[in-house]
């Protein structure tokens, strides 16, 4: 996946600039869906890290409850 990235940045620098100086209305449509699979990676990306956080939280263990202390 990197390397498609790194492959699409190659032919089109412009997907380094910030969103805010695109105006993908104007762009070419090569241009548009490279922007597309940029976004649609950052979100997978998001994704990931939101599910290892949450595997994170899961595994921390619990404090334990007094009825579970043996006698």
């Amino acid at each position: 996946m990197l390397g498609a990235i790194q492959m699409l940045i190659a032919r089109h620098p412009d997907l380094l600039a910030a969103p805010e100086e695109m105006d993908l209305l104007d762009a070419e449509p090569p241009l548009r869906a490279a922007h597309r699979l940029v976004d649609a990676v950052r979100e997978l990306t998001d994704a990931l890290a939101g599910y290892r956080d949450a595997l994170v939280q899961a595994r921390e263990p619990r404090p334990r409850d007094h009825h579970d202390l043996r006698t």
